[in-house]
């Protein structure tokens, strides 16, 4: 299996745009780079992790996806200190939110766990939603954050488009609210939990390879090799611009098809 190196790992970070104190979103597939060089399959998270906070530095802030699907697939409460992280997301995240410094959001099915400068103010907040005005998606945009595929795809990195359909008020995407109980190591959050979902009558399915050519297209996605797969990186102001002039061109811009709404029933009233 291919290695890679520390340095390299340096080498494709900023060859991708990341700095030193940036605050950056990190979807992950380790397991798709090979080997760190001289590093054991134990410690490939806390090795990975140290490298990249120690590039991002004392200003920078780190963060992950922490998803806990089984709260609206199994209706099993949240623990934002408990709850492990869905494993479909990786090793990496499910290595973040046992660390003693990080800090998790609130909404089960979105949340983000973060360390570093601006975790406190992004995962912290008063906020159950998953998406808008004061979610932690939205404060990673308005504080200039950055997203990462590390050894994904670019697609990996696209779960903030839901944010954007949101803000924008796609016609395919609906508000669900969940009496499911969310907690705080054992203490019961007494908040609105809600999801942004689409309808399910009407073979709605997402497909971002059409946004992802015309990123690329615009130059507002990096990318370098690493090991066996890649780094991409994009700004979230920039994906949030794109997105948005792509749903005004095409409110479906983002579905694999246009869905064929049922005159006199929701959304099509």
């Amino acid at each position: 299996m291919k290695t890679y190196t520390v340095e390299e790992i340096k080498k494709s970070l900023s060859e991708c745009g990341i700095k030193q104190g940036d605050t950056i979103l990190m979807h992950s597939s380790l397991y798709q780079l090979g080997l760190l060089d001289s590093c054991s399959t134990k410690d490939l998270c806390e090795n990975i992790f140290q490298i990249i906070t120690k590039y991002l530095g004392a200003e920078g802030t780190l963060l992950v996806p922490a998803f806990f699907y089984e709260y609206a697939r199994c209706k099993l409460a949240f623990d934002v200190k408990l709850s492990p992280v869905s494993k479909s997301l990786g090793v990496f995240p499910q290595y973040i939110v046992t660390r003693s410094d990080c800090v998790r959001s609130l909404n089960p099915t979105t949340c983000l766990a973060g360390i570093g400068k601006n975790a406190n103010y992004i995962c912290n907040g008063k906020s159950a939603k998953a998406f808008g005005i004061n979610s932690p998606w939205h404060k990673l945009h308005t504080c200039g954050g950055k997203i990462i595929s590390f050894g994904g795809k670019e697609t990996d990195m696209l779960t903030f488009l839901h944010h954007v359909e949101h803000m924008f008020g796609v016609p395919h995407m609906y508000h669900k609210y969940y009496t499911v109980p969310i907690f705080n190591n054992g203490e019961k959050i007494n908040l609105p939990v809600s999801s942004f979902v689409r309808y399910l009558d009407y073979n709605i399915e997402h497909d971002h390879n059409k946004f992802v050519s015309q990123a690329h297209q615009e130059g507002i996605i990096k990318h370098c090799s690493l090991g066996m797969s890649n780094v991409f990186c994009c700004l979230c102001e920039d994906l949030f611009d794109l997105g948005i002039k792509c749903l005004e061109e095409d409110t479906f811009y983002f579905l694999a098809q246009r869905p064929s709404f049922l005159q006199s029933e929701y959304p099509l009233i």
